[in-house]
């Protein structure tokens, strides 16, 4: 990269919204030539014929992307699943931006349409820096809101159940809704509380529940879609129960003034998105869901929640009825990975009734990379050597420097450090080491060495009907055998 180039694109780059408060000489050394210690990441010139796309809605990335030359077009999937062009860009044009703060799916595709199209790769690792010395904390806040503008307009227009909400009243929505965020173990309101204001969830599990005597008493699991807070808001009176995030969750807030018109126009749309009368005792009629099934099955989700699985993308599992204890999934693992294993036999056992069949099942839940909707060990890497790729598969590049980051920041314990290289050095190096899914293979070396079919990567969201809306589960060996 010659110095006039790299001046061209500093200007370029200055004029984006959110980096103008930056000083050309941090644009141009963190950004532009990446210089960040032990693991330098220049930006990259991507040339791309008409036709290809940049990034594809509904993919992971890494990387921030501004138009150098030529015109692509923006193009999102409407209700029939056919990609629409909503607009077109061109140079000095900027997208991908909220892969730097490492959260969510691309909201759109990026496509080519003329000759000679190019864009300006920007890299997560130098953005990190960058954001983490910046120690007024004003690019972050500006990415944060971008973040909740872009995801909060989103939802409400792509949500199934609010089409039948004219584009006014989602407009009117979406200027006074607020994007909330919780930790897990956090009370949204309390039994008792003023209801002022409706509440959607955009990402995460929550439960609904009040004291009955001196016991906890589970009204209700919310997740992703669902809703609560209208009935006491229709009513007029307190909070009947307490809503606690049981992970890290987003929620919507529309306050009490929108809220009271919608239901006035739209009765019908609310009356039909509900899944739960939160005001029902525990195991009471109406809705389906954890929220009627047996304690056994309540129990069961409280025990996924806990795990961490339900905010997976990916989980491995076992079923120990088929399990013939052999080890050949760790010593695959072993084998294939240097000498240390990625699958750690430590972990969970539970059991739940299937509900097609009725039947038992025994599932272990060993220690390995659950590969979850938002990855808190990203964060820390002072290089951005842990990434997630586009079908958001969370795996560790070669530039890991082994601080160890990572391991502290992964709350399940799933990531360990290991020696690389050899191993009776004075100082030995050390790298982070976590299941990705055996990447760049065919198939988990785990899972295709099993000779029972055991041992399978799911989607714990697809597979265990207690985290979603309905369906069965498919069988889990034949989903080996397969």
């Amino acid at each position: 990269m010659s110095a006039q180039m790299a001046d061209e694109w500093t200007l370029l780059v200055k004029q984006i919204p959110f980096l103008s408060m930056l000083t050309d000489a941090v644009i141009r050394d963190k950004l532009i030539m990446g210089k960040i210690p032990q693991a330098e990441q220049p930006a990259s010139v991507v040339d791309l014929p008409i036709g290809d796309f940049v990034i594809r809605e509904g993919e992971f990335g890494d990387t921030f992307y501004v138009v150098l030359n030529g015109t692509f077009a923006v193009e999102v999937w409407n209700d029939q699943g056919i990609p629409v062009q909503v607009a077109s860009i061109q140079r000095g044009a900027y997208f991908g931006e909220l892969a730097m703060i490492g959260r969510g799916m691309r909201t759109a595709s990026i496509k080519a349409v003329t000759p000679n199209c190019q864009v300006l790769e920007i890299y997560k690792g130098p953005f990190d820096r960058m954001l983490k010395e910046d120690k007024t904390g004003g690019l972050k806040k500006q990415l944060e809101e971008i973040y909740a503008r872009k995801n909060v307009e989103k939802f409400i227009r792509d949500n199934e159940f609010l089409r039948d909400i004219s584009d006014a009243d989602k407009k009117l929505m979406i200027e006074a809704a607020k994007l909330l965020r919780f930790e897990a173990m956090a009370d949204i309101y309390k039994a008792g509380a003023a209801a002022t204001s409706f509440y959607l969830v955009r990402q995460g599990f929550l439960k609904a529940w009040r004291t009955e005597g001196e016991d906890e008493s589970i009204l209700a699991y919310l997740r992703d879609k669902d809703f609560f807070g209208d009935l006491e808001l229709v009513d007029g009176r307190p909070r009947t129960a307490t809503v606690t995030a049981m992970e890290p969750v987003e929620i919507i807030e529309i306050p009490r003034s929108v809220f009271a018109g919608l239901y006035q126009r739209y009765p019908q749309v609310i009356q039909a998105y509900r899944r739960y009368d939160l005001d029902a005792r525990a195991g009471g009629g109406g809705g389906g869901g954890p929220a009627t099934g047996s304690k056994t099955g309540m129990m069961f989700t409280a025990d996924l929640i806990g795990l961490g699985v339900a905010q997976a993308r990916s989980a491995l599992i076992i079923d120990m009825d088929s399990c013939v204890r052999c080890g050949n999934c760790v010593q695959a693992c072993t084998d294939l990975h240097n000498g240390y294993s990625r699958l750690i036999r430590r972990g969970k056992k539970l059991t739940r009734r299937e509900k097609s069949t009725g039947k038992l099942q025994n599932l272990f839940f060993p220690n390995s990379c659950l590969h979850c909707r938002t990855p808190d060990c990203m964060a820390p890497c002072p290089v951005g050597s842990i990434a997630r790729d586009k079908e958001g598969e969370v795996y560790i590049k070669d530039h890991c420097v082994g601080c160890g980051g990572c391991a502290k920041a992964c709350e399940f314990g799933n990531i360990s450090m290991v020696i690389v290289g050899d191993k009776k050095a004075a100082k030995p190096q050390r790298k982070a080491s976590k299941c990705d899914i055996c990447r760049g293979y065919e198939a988990p070396n785990c899972v295709y060495n099993c000779p029972q079919g055991a041992i399978v990567r799911i989607d714990p969201n697809e597979y265990f009907d207690e985290l979603h809306r309905g369906g069965a589960a498919p069988d889990i060996v034949s989903m080996a055998k397969r």
